[in-house]
């Protein structure tokens, strides 16, 4: 039975990890309500399973919504049912570490120290997720390093030196925002509808910032946009660079600002290791090549880039003193003091 868990609780996809295990479960972030009851009828993998299922007549609710809580019942389920998870009948309550993204207000940051209480913790703490990123990579907090962190809805760029978080910020581009480009390309080179789900398959197959390799080519169902008959096309590889060019250019401009936002003395050091990408939208291929080819800063996805986060918040856990009372809810920046 575990005392402490930490939650990578994204809008897409929830980890949990503990100090002494390491990532122990992953979950879809979202829950299955009755349409005529709206009463909870199951959670995370699960609840997608029977929604797929027209007879149970369910409906499918993102707790999370760029990051901030879009439903706090929800939100509270998915973290009882973490706690639950690795934590059995919780009759000792545990201490949970949520990572969050950069830009909560304080209310916002409340509101789920609040939610997490209700759920069943003793004790909840925040930390940003590239923070995160950054123990489940390994590093020391004193070294200079830029990290970008591109999850489903949102991407966090955090450069640190000297222990200090010396610039943070976060843009609403991510996964979903790459999923968005493939269906308008399709509606307004193909006069074709697709779904996101359809638009997430095109991505995972033949999604690329990199043409100079192999044509591939996929046929993708839809409907026609003028009569809604349906309609097939086949797509290619090539035709990606055109598709994901508005997030893409919106990701580097971003990149370009942090770059730009290196003090001087810490350039050698972050030049040296590169930029360091995370999160399970990094993983699209040919990025980090377009980031580099773009900022010329070499740019290269991290070993297990959706779950460093997981990881690092249990290498966190593991080094948190027994007693924190006195500690504010967000404890990023006494992380950067942690010598893990």
């Amino acid at each position: 039975m575990h005392k402490e868990i930490g939650i990578d609780l994204g809008s897409a996809t929830m980890l949990i990890s503990t100090a002494e295990e390491g990532i122990i479960a992953k979950e879809p972030t979202v829950v299955a309500i009755g349409r005529d009851s709206n009463r909870l009828y199951s959670i995370g993998g699960e609840a997608e399973r029977d929604a797929a299922d027209a007879a149970k007549n369910l409906r499918l609710v993102h707790p999370l919504r760029d990051g901030i809580v879009a439903d706090a019942e929800a939100t509270r389920t998915m973290i009882q049912h973490a706690m639950h998870l690795t934590c059995g009948n919780l009759i000792i309550k545990p201490r949970v570490l949520i990572g969050i993204p950069f830009d909560l207000s304080d209310e916002e940051e409340a509101l789920i120290e609040w939610t997490a209480a209700r759920a069943g913790a003793r004790e909840t703490f925040l930390v940003y997720t590239p923070v995160a990123a950054m123990a489940g990579m390994g590093l020391s907090f004193e070294s200079a390093v830029l990290i970008v962190d591109i999850g489903a809805t949102r991407t966090s760029l955090m450069l640190t030196g000297g222990g200090k978080i010396l610039y943070k910020d976060t843009v609403a581009v991510g996964g979903d925002s790459f999923d968005n480009a493939i269906a308008d390309y399709l509606l307004n080179r193909h006069r074709m509808k697709i779904s996101t789900r359809s638009a997430r398959i095109v991505k995972n197959k033949i999604g690329t910032l990199w043409i100079n390799q192999e044509d591939r080519r996929i046929d993708i169902k839809g409907k026609q946009a003028e009569d809604g008959m349906p309609a097939t096309v086949r797509l290619s590889s090539h035709e990606m660079f055109d598709a994901l060019e508005e997030p893409t250019a919106k990701l580097i401009a971003a990149v370009c600002e942090a770059i730009n936002s290196i003090p001087s003395v810490h350039v050698g050091e972050v030049f040296s290791r590169g930029i360091l990408l995370c999160g399970g939208a990094s993983q699209l291929d040919g990025l980090d090549k377009m980031i580099s080819g773009v900022t010329g800063v070499n740019a290269r996805v991290v070993d297990r880039p959706d779950e460093v986060v997981a990881v690092g918040l249990g290498k966190i856990l593991a080094d948190l003193p027994t007693s924190m009372k006195n500690e504010k809810i967000n404890i990023s920046q006494r992380c950067m003091r942690l010598d893990l």
